[in-house]
């Protein structure tokens, strides 16, 4: 039996996203924000003392390791004013402040 895809643009939101869709029993979209991605190589490519500016599928992200040790992923910008908080800073007790206003993210 033979499997056949297409691929087509759809618009979500006011964004534009790529789907796929099969023909068979599989089902008929599969959603590329609903899945895991490797994000960076954390030996290699990102400080532990600052904020790690990222990006993947068009979407900025700001990476940093948290006071436990863990790296956290947060949507580059504030709540507040929308400034990226890759600009920020970390804080001794592994917050991310933001440097507008000095708001603090715990990973969280």
């Amino acid at each position: 039996r033979r499997r056949h895809n297409t691929f087509s643009l759809v618009e979500v939101e006011g964004e534009k996203e790529t789907q796929t869709q099969d023909d068979d029993r599989w089902g008929a979209t599969f959603d590329w924000r609903r899945a895991w991605y490797p994000m960076a190589l954390v030996d290699e490519n990102l400080d532990p003392k600052r904020p790690n500016k990222l990006e993947l599928l068009g979407e900025d992200l700001v990476a940093w390791m948290d006071g436990t040790g863990q790296w956290r992923v947060f949507e580059d910008h504030c709540p507040h004013r929308s400034v990226p908080l890759s600009e920020g800073r970390l804080e001794a007790d592994g917050t991310l402040m933001c440097s507008y206003h000095g708001w603090r993210f715990r990973g969280d």
